[in-house]
């Protein structure tokens, strides 16, 4: 917590906010950095505390551009704060349900939705920066996490065998 409290001072949109006016809670998921949902009189935010193997990964440089389109495309949340040194981030947090498989094939509404907003991304003129074949990328994380001796995440072996097709339609 303290390293997150240490984040926030450094974020300007937290300067007049008591450290008494703040409450966190961890986020579950991502593999390398730490979330946290923080509430405070400004509002609700999700923190990203970088973990510091990430740059192994990610390049902050890309990220943070493709993360700006994201948001100026409308199917993003607006980037608050960025740190390209350590990946650190704020943004708003958005109240939902976290789409999974079986949503997506059991509403077809949120399909068709996903879609569109995929669509957007696609064609609003601004390219993401670092986008190339996304199985090479795939690859090339699976070979950091071996030379630092990470686990990969359950049913990663199968999710690469169901994308089998995809790549090889890709590949053509």
């Amino acid at each position: 917590m303290d390293e997150l409290l240490a984040l926030l001072r450094r974020v300007p949109l937290f300067d007049s906010v008591n450290l008494d006016q703040i409450t966190a809670e961890p986020l579950h998921g991502g593999l390398i950095n730490r979330n946290f949902q923080v509430d405070c009189p400004k509002g609700t935010f999700v923190v990203r505390v970088a973990g510091t193997l990430s740059a192994d990964f990610v390049s902050r440089r890309e990220e943070a551009v493709n993360a700006k389109i994201a948001s100026d495309a409308g199917v993003g949340p607006e980037l608050l704060y960025y740190d390209k040194t350590t990946g650190d981030m704020v943004i708003p947090f958005l109240s939902g349900e976290t789409m999974s498989g079986e949503i997506f094939r059991t509403d077809d509404d949120r399909m068709i939705r996903a879609a569109q907003a995929i669509r957007r991304l696609h064609y609003n003129g601004s390219p993401f920066a670092g986008c190339g074949e996304c199985f090479g990328r795939i690859a090339h994380y699976r070979n950091v996490m071996g030379e630092k001796s990470l686990t990969e995440p359950d049913g990663f072996d199968d999710a690469m065998r169901q994308a089998e097709p995809t790549r090889a339609v890709l590949a053509n």
